[in-house]
């Protein structure tokens, strides 16, 4: 299994330009030992991710345009279809741009009675590196939490935890799809954010919403990079 990884890795990182002479001379060698092996794949692991590129797959991440084909909303719980494309609004982003909101009601019954979904254009397995980033700020101090799911509202697990102010702020979180967020048999292909830890209504802005993939991963068919 060592072999095979290393073997992955070194194709990776001949696509890179990167010297693997050490990492192919380990495999070459039938006495080359399991501690050698596992080292080797450590040190080229970290050496392609220094060197890779990273490729935004999300479409009309500044919302400017009219694509929401990556942004949708839980309205109302009680209806058929209460996920619903986002609506782009203008004047509410970053400098009085166009961004997304999303109030929250009064005495909500579950968090995730209000939700955003940021919908990939593609699924994403475990071992993704990844970088998401973007602005936010709510009317009031509120927590919101994020999990991967699969297609929308199909929960798979936690992603992260974060708190908006009322002023704009900028996240920023970068790392590697475990399996727990993305297993074999149900791959991430969505981050929600789920909105309703309040008692109280509380309106959520978002812009610039940018989810970036390692070049080896990408398999959008029209990145925006």
């Amino acid at each position: 299994a060592q072999v095979a990884q290393l073997q992955e890795l070194i194709t990776q990182a001949n696509i890179l330009q990167l010297n693997t002479d050490e990492a192919q001379a380990l495999i070459d060698d039938e006495n080359s030992t399991y501690t050698e092996m596992l080292i080797a794949i450590d040190a080229l692991e970290n050496l392609i991710d220094e060197n890779v590129e990273m490729i935004n797959i999300v479409k009309n991440s500044d919302f400017e345009g009219t694509d929401v084909s990556c942004f949708y909303s839980r309205e109302n719980c009680t209806e058929d279809n209460y996920i619903i494309p986002a609506t782009i609004v203008d004047g509410v982003g970053v400098d009085g741009s166009c961004g997304i909101v999303i109030t929250s009601i009064d005495n909500p019954s579950a968090a995730w009675d209000k939700q955003f979904f940021l919908r990939l254009p593609q699924t994403l397995p475990a071992g993704t590196k990844y970088r998401l980033s973007f602005d936010y700020k709510a009317s009031q101090e509120a927590r919101v939490t994020m999990e991967t799911h699969a297609e929308l509202g199909d929960y798979i697990n936690g992603f992260d935890d974060t708190q908006f102010a009322t002023e704009w702020q900028h996240y920023e979180r970068e790392g590697k799809i475990t399996e727990e967020q993305s297993p074999a048999d149900h791959l991430m292909l969505t981050i929600a954010f789920t909105l309703a830890h309040t008692e109280t209504a509380t309106t959520y802005y978002l812009d610039n919403i940018v989810f970036e993939v390692d070049q080896f991963h990408n398999m959008s068919e029209d990145p925006e990079t």
